[in-house]
């Protein structure tokens, strides 16, 4: 079901918010790593909140990624949070 919805997602960005073809892979990248999260996290998009995200960034910020990175991996989960709900 989660491919799913990232395969709508990636056809929302594209279509209706006319986003770059490299800015559509870079958030479907992003957006498939936080899903591969919460499946390890046993998590389901529907029962998530707030802080299962911040603890997704938390875990990003551990990593080392830069700060330009985390930006973005921001800027994607909140679209993509939005063309949820």
């Amino acid at each position: 079901m989660q491919l799913e919805w990232l395969d709508k997602f990636r056809q929302y960005l594209t279509q209706e918010k006319n986003f770059s073809f490299h800015t559509v892979k870079s958030y479907r990248s992003d957006i498939k790593d936080f899903l591969g999260f919460l499946s390890f996290k046993k998590k389901d998009l529907k029962e998530i909140g707030y802080p299962v995200v911040r603890e997704y960034l938390a875990l990003l910020q551990r990593k080392g990624l830069a700060k330009s990175t985390l930006a973005r991996r921001t800027s994607s989960l909140r679209e993509f949070f939005h063309y949820l709900y």
